[in-house]
């Protein structure tokens, strides 16, 4: 943990329970605050529901997603909080059109699986920390 994990937070929007744990945990062994919704509508509830004063450094988001695409809140996100940085995890190729699309957009994308260490230099350089 470092000084400037402590100080962030990440919501990890992911709609399967075991990958949610497994990147929440890591996440919170690197030393980062980290939120869990389960897809992409509670993600934009809680962005929307937080706290004056208190903002989300990172959305490190599925894709694909019931309820609401990683694409959909990314835009939503954007537009409301242009000061979150974005971070894609996804098991869908990039040759994919809306992979295609978010890399055209400057979305940075960490290809499913992905070990836990690749993940946490990917957060750290998003963040623009340490890597």
């Amino acid at each position: 943990m470092n000084a400037t994990s402590a100080s962030q937070t990440i919501l990890v929007a992911e709609d399967e329970p075991m990958i949610l744990e497994l990147i929440s945990l890591t996440l919170k062994d690197d030393g980062y605050t980290v939120l869990e919704a389960p897809d992409g509508k509670e993600a934009l509830l809680m962005f929307n529901q937080l706290p004056a004063g208190r903002k989300i450094d990172l959305l490190l988001t599925d894709l694909m997603m019931p309820n609401m695409t990683g694409d959909e809140l990314a835009t939503e996100v954007t537009r409301l909080f242009p000061e979150t940085k974005i971070l894609f995890c996804t098991a869908y190729p990039e040759s994919l059109p809306i992979c295609s699309k978010m890399s055209q957009r400057g979305f940075p994308f960490l290809q499913k699986p992905v070990s836990m260490s690749v993940l946490k230099h990917k957060v750290r350089d998003v963040l623009g920390g340490l890597s």
